[in-house]
């Protein structure tokens, strides 16, 4: 089974010279106890804190003698070196105990509310579910004006009442939760507070600043405020090519490091977090023997062109980030700097690609991707991309095609591109363009609510987006 290194503590430490050490150690956190102690007593407990003083170094002393005649005392000793080292109190420590042999982690799967387990060599049955039996849905036509066009949508983020869109033109628009437009920026140029073009973005809703990803100089990030005003620029302090960039926490962003991704020399950790204020790179704890591209080779006549498929190994959620490494059979859950395994995947290698691509409370979606090589030693799509719905209630797997009720067929490829970013786990937002709707309402696909807002679109238009609540 592929899972993720685990580091172990050191083997080779004595109490010979460390138990002086562990005193120290121990007697510091007295100290710190009762400091915090005395700071929260009044005059009338000082003798009430001295006694506690004294009997404290007596239950520590006695805790160090037992502590050294145990066999936990070299990992005992590993943590407070640990804890002693760690300086900045900012930097993220990941719990990777949470990272456990698959094999253990699979006891808990294969029934209804447990980790799901998928087997890629079996075949799981198909089953045509009509969406909203699943979620709730709503659409929300975006308003047209000559400041909020959108050419081409790159990312969406949303908060409770506000949806911001990075666009291939290198705009910033936001609207509100009706569509209307609010507000819209673009800085491309060449200054010193612009960027050459957005590669990704990200928003934290609660600072009001934007993270503009540059594309020529992707070792920087570029800092705005919901105004378009610069605030600051990031340059990264180590080279690495991040995607999929995400909000993370109040400190940090995280991000998925393509830079020389298929080569020998590519960074073998390269989930990162990036510190917002000095763009300062820091590694969570998956450590890849080999890494594994979502690229793949299409020829056209004598030509190969590269192909980045839709399907990536990092998604946000309201309660973390899901990583479904390409190389591991676990896909986990990145919460508060802590690691835990959430799915497994049985039979998988590089001619697989799969992962996570929405993640609710009870149902998930997971694509998958088959490929082969070519006489080259290229990887080429040999399959279309399949769906499968997760629900962790019933225990169930489904090769599924998603048909919402509003259209008529099931072979519209609704479901290829969506965003997750999102103030809920279980809300997904889906972009349709003006192009897809009037065509499938010239084919006469269209019905309920999709059909009127439809009908009401000018071929100029900006794209409806499709609200999708998954049901809890």
């Amino acid at each position: 089974m592929l899972k993720a290194d685990i580091l172990q503590p050191s083997a080779s430490f004595q109490p010979s010279f460390s138990a002086l050490f562990l005193q120290m150690y121990i007697h510091k956190n007295v100290f710190l106890l009762i400091f915090n102690e005395l700071q929260k007593s009044n005059v009338h407990q000082i003798p009430m804190v001295i006694t506690t003083i004294i009997l404290n170094f007596a239950v520590s002393n006695i805790l160090i003698l037992i502590i050294m005649k145990t066999k936990f005392y070299p990992i005992l000793l590993c943590a407070a070196l640990c804890a002693c080292g760690g300086g900045n109190a900012k930097q993220p420590v990941a719990d990777v105990e949470t990272t456990k042999d698959t094999m253990q982690v699979t006891k808990t799967v294969s029934k209804p509310g447990g980790i799901p387990y998928l087997d890629f060599n079996k075949k799981y049955p198909s089953k045509d579910i009509c969406l909203e039996e699943i979620a709730n849905v709503s659409y929300i036509p975006l308003e047209t004006t000559d400041k909020s066009l959108i050419q081409t949508i790159l990312k969406i983020d949303m908060s409770d009442n506000i949806i911001i869109i990075g666009d291939y033109s290198n705009s910033v628009i936001a609207f509100d939760k009706r569509g209307k437009f609010l507000w819209s920026f673009n800085k491309r140029g060449g200054g010193p507070e612009e960027y050459n073009a957005i590669i990704t973005l990200c928003v934290d809703f609660d600072k009001k600043e934007i993270y503009i990803l540059d594309l020529y100089t992707r070792y920087r990030i570029m800092v705005y405020s919901f105004d378009g005003k610069f605030i600051r620029r990031l340059k990264l302090d180590q080279k690495v090519w991040p995607s999929n960039l995400y909000n993370y926490d109040k400190d940090y962003l995280i991000a998925y490091d393509i830079y020389n991704e298929t080569e020998s020399n590519a960074n073998k950790r390269p989930y990162i977090l990036i510190n917002k204020q000095n763009g300062k790179v820091s590694s969570i704890p998956i450590k890849l023997k080999k890494r594994n591209s979502n690229a793949s080779w299409i020829q056209k006549g004598e030509q190969f062109y590269v192909h980045k498929h839709v399907i990536e190994p990092i998604i946000k959620t309201e309660k973390g980030v899901i990583i479904s490494d390409f190389a591991l059979d676990t896909i986990y859950n990145y919460q508060n700097h802590h690691l835990t395994p959430i799915a497994i995947r049985k039979n998988i290698d590089e001619s697989v690609l799969s992962s996570i691509t929405a993640y609710g409370s009870r149902y998930s979606f997971l694509n998958f991707i088959e490929r082969s090589k070519n006489s080259k030693g290229q990887y080429e799509v040999t399959t279309d991309s399949k769906l499968f719905l997760i629900d962790k209630k019933e225990g169930t797997v489904y090769d599924a095609s998603i048909i919402p009720s509003d259209i008529k067929t099931k072979n519209t490829p609704i479901w290829e591109r969506y965003t997750q970013d999102l103030p809920n786990d279980n809300l997904l937002i889906k972009q349709l363009s003006v192009e897809l709707l009037s065509r499938l309402s010239e084919e006469n696909k269209l019905k309920g609510t999709l059909k009127e807002v439809a009908s009401k679109l000018k071929e100029d238009d900006n794209p409806v987006l499709m609200i999708v609540h998954l049901k809890r």
